[in-house]
């Protein structure tokens, strides 16, 4: 890398580092939730679009039974049906193999999956 492409990474870098950056960062993407846990730490994540997923499982006729079961089978572990509710109510994140069984059980698009779960941060 040269040294002019190293300058102008540094200083992106410490413009990302910047409160103003925070601030706007947070107003434009509303869909971060913040939370604080029963141990007293603030934790932040992603929360989906439960009124997208929602409507896929109503379209394919799905149950969460059907999903935890898929689940359960795709990825070899099993979460509880409380666990579903609340990642599929916007309560808590989907991890990275959860989103990919979803979007095969839900038969999403590479586009549904990126919008649905918010992949793209807003700048």
């Amino acid at each position: 890398m040269d040294k002019n492409k190293i300058q102008e990474n540094r200083e992106r870098l410490n413009a990302l580092c910047s409160p103003k950056t925070a601030e706007q960062f947070r107003e434009k993407n509303k869909s971060l939730k913040y939370s604080q846990s029963a141990t007293c730490r603030d934790s932040v994540y992603n929360a989906a679009d439960k009124d997208f997923l929602e409507y896929r499982k109503k379209e394919l006729g799905l149950t969460n039974s059907d999903i935890l079961m898929i689940f359960n089978n795709l990825l070899g572990r099993v979460i509880t049906d409380a666990t579903l509710r609340r990642k599929m109510s916007g309560k808590s994140d989907f991890t990275a193999s959860e989103i990919m069984a979803l979007a095969l059980i839900l038969d999403m698009t590479p586009n549904d999956v990126l919008e649905c779960f918010h992949l793209f941060p807003n700048m």
